[in-house]
């Protein structure tokens, strides 16, 4: 009999899910070899080491920064991850074509061909989807969980635009090596991607699995235009890359250069810190196999 592992984050909301009898429900033909618990940061880069031992696939359940560990230890296999969202607000949910039928997304997941996923690296630090640093990136950590869990997604934009009211936007120049392409650009903040969303809002022509990372460069505008447009993004009528403050690139690699040791990243909605360096190489770690539902238009 095949043969699953979960590595769940003890703060993922509709624990239920992780009871016996209901696992049994959904996976009649699989034994259950673990179960490991996250309690903190890091905690799921080493359980997912041990998971991969004896398990066919992994089952995710938690917020992106759980996907983000489990992910990024991944490698050279080809056991499936079938991720289950569990956070505040799940970009990866959109990745999988998570709809929020538990029941029909994992009997989808069964039938549908696991695809490849890139997952990229800042130097040497895997990420699951999104590296990003500058203004608003830390919105992940400003916002309230109070108004995540009420508003979700909306409580993102509604502190982006907080902030945009009460705080002097500041653009740093910045150098990036494209492909080989210089680029000289001054920017309030960069995403460097490979994801249908970024926090909760849409990210158009994502291909997962061509080795190509979406480099999204956010401009200074006037600030009635940007607050314009942001409310279009707040609406689902553009998205991050249709915006008229932001410029567009695909790239297999990337060197970027600060003018500033600023040393906050955020990755997939995790804070990291990295100390006196204004240099970074952006490049493809390796792929995972991810479990999906049936796409829908």
């Amino acid at each position: 009999m095949k043969t699953y592992s979960i590595i769940a984050s003890s703060t993922a909301r509709h624990p239920e899910i992780l009871q016996f009898y209901t696992l049994q429900y959904y996976f009649p033909d699989y034994t259950c070899q673990s179960i490991y618990i996250t309690h903190g940061k890091d905690e799921a880069l080493l359980y997912t080491k041990e998971a991969l031992k004896d398990s066919d696939f992994l089952v995710v359940f938690g917020g992106d920064g759980t996907f983000h560990e489990v992910a990024s230890q991944v490698k050279n296999t080809s056991q499936p991850i079938l991720y289950i969202p569990g956070g505040t607000n799940n970009d990866m949910a959109y990745n999988v074509s998570y709809h929020g039928d538990l029941q029909s997304y994992i009997k989808e997941a069964f039938h549908e061909e696991p695809y490849r996923f890139d997952i990229f690296k800042l130097d040497q630090k895997p990420f699951g989807y999104v590296a990003a640093r500058g203004v608003f990136t830390d919105v992940p950590f400003t916002t309230s969980l109070q108004g995540k869990l009420e508003k979700g997604r909306k409580a993102y934009v509604k502190e982006m635009i907080h902030r945009f009211q009460k705080d002097k936007l500041q653009s740093i120049p910045i150098r990036m090596m494209i492909d080989g392409v210089f680029i000289d650009d001054d920017a309030l903040a960069c995403f460097f991607s490979n994801t249908k969303s970024i926090g909760g809002y849409g990210m158009k022509n994502a291909s997962f699995d061509d080795g190509k990372m979406e480099v999204t460069i956010i401009q200074k505008k006037q600030k009635l235009k940007m607050l314009s447009e942001l409310l279009k993004l707040a609406q689902a009528k553009k998205a991050w890359n249709e915006l008229d403050f932001v410029k567009t690139y695909q790239a297999s690699s990337v060197t970027v250069d600060f003018p500033t040791k600023e040393d906050f990243w955020c990755l997939d909605g995790d804070a990291h810190f990295t100390e006196n360096q204004t240099s970074f190489d952006i490049t493809l770690s390796h792929q995972v196999s991810l479990m999906h539902a049936k796409v829908r238009k």
